[in-house]
């Protein structure tokens, strides 16, 4: 499980302790205060931009919207979005495109992983379709049948919210025994209260048959074994956060590299970082993105990958660093070693200057602390009403103490 890397901070700060004209007072707070910077990182995994410097590039590698009646449009699609998806229930029933059979036998609503896919994706902002054409096809979510219900997708959504560096803590919740593992009748056990948990206070919790609702799920976890490790767990939550990822990459890529690889331009990239921002907000970052100069440099998948996979996952430590920094504004230099020492990734120079340009909305370069990491929950709370799944969560917690 990642955690804050203060090793690697060590680790990294002792290597530079022989050289000549190192200060170690001054390093180590510029160490502490790279991890806020991260958070800036982050905030590019809330939503994007069109970040770019010098002048020319090609007129592909730059998505502008140049009819005013479509950018319009755009706006409107993700505020009506906003508005009538921020919540699991409704976002599963405005994309579920199937009926399948429930425990009772009586139909009900449900997703394909196509679907599944779309409800992520969809509420974001973007200056791009989905292909409707690609189809989207899971080893481990729905039944028999691969259809996801309502009471699997909202128990997925709850197990992508919880934080990696808390992990294992969550883990340990299905850890019954306390032997460092799971097996079947305890995953099954908890997640059945866990479904519990999801129904309304005036509800009765009643017989739920875990084994058809999770079917694929149970079958890949335990196929092999009798039961699993955190890591292990971890992993598939991290496939399907992984696979997210690629599809939302997908959105841009274009144009293969001379080696085959599949490239996005810095301003669609950037437009992935603002994404998630409220609606009212997007024609300020919009106008600042198109404000910057062309840029020739173009994010690969494994820079895409690493910059919203950890930064997101990263959220809560990099919110720390930044407190414990004890600055409300940070410069580029900050940004840029802050990335690369907290999260151990290493974008272009172009490409993270152009990120800092288009969140550093007065031009003063500096960025403030407070709007980046706002930025950044954004994104990672995937555009859900937090306060509804926090009361489910609740819920859940006081489902387990009272087994």
């Amino acid at each position: 499980m990642r955690r804050f890397p203060i090793n690697l901070v060590r680790n990294r700060f002792s290597r530079f302790g022989g050289r000549q004209g190192f200060n170690k007072d001054e390093t180590l707070s510029g160490f502490i205060l790279a991890g806020a910077v991260t958070a800036v990182a982050i905030s590019a995994h809330a939503h994007g931009f069109y970040v770019q410097c010098e002048n020319s590039r090609k007129p592909s590698d730059k998505q502008n919207v140049t009819d005013t009646t479509q950018y319009t449009a755009r706006i409107e699609e993700y505020w009506k979005h906003a508005k009538s998806l921020h919540s699991p229930s409704a976002r599963f029933h405005a994309f579920a495109s199937r009926q399948t059979a429930s425990s009772n036998l009586h139909q009900v609503p449900a997703m394909t992983f196509t679907d599944f896919i779309a409800s992520f994706l969809v509420p974001r902002f973007r200056l791009s379709d989905l292909n409707p054409n690609r189809v989207h096809e899971s080893e481990f979510l729905g039944n028999a049948d691969g259809l996801i219900t309502f009471e699997e997708y909202l128990a997925i959504i709850h197990l992508l919210q919880i934080p990696k560096i808390h992990f294992d803590v969550a883990f340990s919740i299905f850890d019954l025994d306390g032997d460092d593992a799971v097996d079947k009748a305890e995953f099954c056990h908890v997640m059945e209260n866990l479904l519990r948990s999801q129904q309304d206070a005036s509800s009765t919790c009643t017989s739920i048959d875990i084994e058809k609702t999770f079917t694929r799920l149970i079958a890949h976890l335990f196929e092999d074994s009798k039961s699993i490790s955190s890591t292990e767990f971890e992993n598939v939550l991290d496939t399907l956060r992984t696979q997210l990822l690629h599809e939302e990459f997908e959105v841009y890529a274009t144009q293969p590299l001379k080696n085959h690889e599949y490239s996005i331009s810095v301003h669609d990239f950037a437009i992935t970082l603002i994404a998630g921002c409220e609606p009212h907000q997007l024609k300020l970052y919009l106008n600042r993105l198109s404000k910057l100069h062309a840029s020739k440099e173009r994010v690969n998948w494994t820079e895409f990958y690493n910059f919203h996979f950890h930064i997101q996952h990263n959220l809560r430590d990099i919110q720390l660093a930044l407190e414990l920094a004890g600055k409300d504004e940070i410069t580029e230099t900050d940004f840029i070693r802050a990335v690369a020492i907290v999260c151990e990734i290493e974008l272009s120079y172009p490409v993270m200057q152009q990120i800092f340009h288009v969140f550093d909305r007065n031009g003063n370069g500096l960025l403030d602390r407070s709007e980046l990491l706002h930025m950044l929950q954004l994104r990672d709370s995937s555009n859900f009403c937090k306060a509804e799944l926090d009361s489910k969560m609740q819920r859940f917690w006081h489902c387990l103490e009272a087994k």
